[in-house]
């Protein structure tokens, strides 16, 4: 469908949805074009997509939605990866969770934790709330989100390391202690830093300290993929800074953050639901309904249409041929299971047809198999890129309850938020506030209240949920449940 000169929607043929959708993206300059991409596109989908974005001049792609600080992404290997097979975590002997709710995030991840914990592994957490875990803690530290930079600073000063300049270790109660006691005594240590952590608002100093732990105490560092394709996004160069490969660019373009905060004038959407996908909600809305956008995706909702200009129907994964890259960094292909229904079409045959309605050159595809030969020759040559250090700004803790960013293990996608059997499960949909005791009495709040949450320019009216889980000086918000900018980092609370 495409929407008229009237602002209205216009059922129109397969040719001139794309004609539209071609003239649309062809008419903005070149800098001023955007492209936001799922992370659980395919890998053929991610490279065709970025190729469109590069040939079209701009460099302004991006797949890390639920991403809001991007300080050292110049400094990150090819793709994040586990830093040892998949199959040897379960032989590790320690092993340190860092922001990360492992039985929800990876749930295959968490049995092998699990498996080494009944061999006598031990394990410790530093995490913004009391995850329920399959396996008993030795130490664990809850805090506020930048309450785990101080816990993590400290940890590295215990074990003998150097803390980059602006990071000052807090007081910890000797969890720090404890946590570089378990990782320096590990003969197979495992530092794991998880979906939480990579959203944490100072994500690049974070990691820059698990990293730095995990080489002073001799343990691998993983970074487990935050979705379904994120690594297959890395090696594809569905980033500003990167190419296929690892190929350097120049000049840098902008990421998700930036090109929400810097509004383009054309956008290319793939398949994702801003609201719920990502963590910048009604700011991304409001960008792309100033621009003219192109929407291709697998469901029709009222708030594509409250910012789309062409929308261009896609199958979902198991109605389609395709590829994915695993954490250890192999691809995986499969074969669709089923037939797209009505007008949908697989992600990577719309996105040729589309680059050949472009008149770029390149995309006289007939097969999916082509395209992949095309990008594996690529990747076949990549090395990892060149280090580059990373200097952290320092570290400043922000007034106000800091909000934690998290994601139910049944709000990950469109399909399983869909999913009516999955959501009257105890992990279902819940669109609440998760808050310590104290401080839903400081807020003059009691379970099962309405509470205005007041986070950035958002106002969302919650239920109230007293959770002694969660960190005091903190609040929960359920991402992929609840739309609202996280990059704000704290927000206040009121009667609803």
């Amino acid at each position: 469908e495409i929407r008229n000169d009237a602002g209205e929607w216009q059922t129109v043929s397969w040719d001139a949805a794309l004609d539209r959708a071609a003239e649309l993206l062809r008419h903005a300059p070149a800098e001023e074009i955007g492209c936001l991409v799922s992370p659980r596109a395919t890998n053929e989908e991610l490279y065709l997509a970025q190729k469109i974005t590069r040939d079209l001049g701009s460099q302004n792609i991006d797949h890390r939605l639920r991403q809001v600080d991007f300080s050292d992404q110049e400094a990150a290997p090819l793709a994040p990866g586990m830093g040892l097979p998949i199959k040897e975590l379960a032989q590790a002997d320690g092993i340190l969770l860092i922001g990360s709710n492992i039985r929800h995030e990876q749930p295959i991840l968490g049995h092998k934790v699990r498996q080494a914990w009944r061999e006598g592994a031990r394990v410790a957490a530093i995490n913004p709330v009391d995850y329920k875990f399959h396996f008993d803690l030795t130490a664990q530290a809850v805090g506020t989100p930048f309450e785990m930079l101080g816990v993590l600073a400290a940890a590295v000063k215990a074990s003998g390391g150097k803390l980059p300049t602006g990071v000052k270790a807090l007081a910890a109660d000797g969890v720090e202690k404890a946590v570089a006691d378990l990782l320096d005594k590990a003969e197979r240590g495992v530092v794991i830093f998880g979906h939480t952590a990579a959203a944490h608002p100072r994500a690049g100093t974070l990691r820059l300290l698990a990293r730095r732990l995990a080489e002073q105490t001799g343990a691998a560092f993983c970074e487990p993929p935050a979705s379904a394709n994120t690594a297959g996004a890395w090696r594809l160069g569905v980033l500003p800074h990167r190419g296929p490969g690892g190929r350097a660019i120049d000049p840098i373009g902008l990421n998700v953050r930036e090109m929400v905060e810097q509004a383009r004038s054309a956008y290319l959407v793939h398949d994702f639901e801003p609201g719920a996908d990502s963590l910048y909600g009604p700011a991304m809305r409001k960008a792309l309904a100033a621009a003219r956008t192109v929407y291709l995706g697998a469901f029709d909702t009222e708030e594509i249409r409250s910012f789309a200009d062409v929308i261009l129907p896609l199958a979902v994964a198991p109605e389609v041929d395709g590829s994915l890259t695993n954490a250890d960094g192999e691809s995986q292909t499969f074969l669709a299971a089923g037939t797209p229904p009505g007008d949908a079409r697989a992600g990577w045959k719309v996105l040729r047809v589309l680059g050949n309605a472009l008149a770029l050159q390149g995309f006289e595809y007939t097969r999916i198999e082509q395209v992949r030969a095309e990008y594996e020759e690529i990747l076949a040559a990549a090395d990892e890129p060149p280090a580059k250090t990373f200097k952290p700004e320092p570290v400043k803790v922000p007034e106000g309850l800091q909000v934690v960013a998290d994601l139910p293990i049944y709000a990950t996608d469109g399909l399983v938020r869909r999913a009516g059997a999955l959501q009257e499960t105890a992990h279902g949909l819940e669109p609440e506030v998760r808050l310590a005791a104290e401080d839903a009495r400081d807020a003059g709040l009691k379970e099962g209240d309405q509470a205005r949450v007041n986070i950035g320019d958002d106002r969302l009216v919650l239920r109230v949920s007293i959770d002694p889980r969660i960190a005091a000086g903190s609040v929960w918000l359920p991402a992929g449940v609840v739309a609202f900018d996280a990059t704000a980092v704290t927000c206040t609370l009121g009667e609803g």
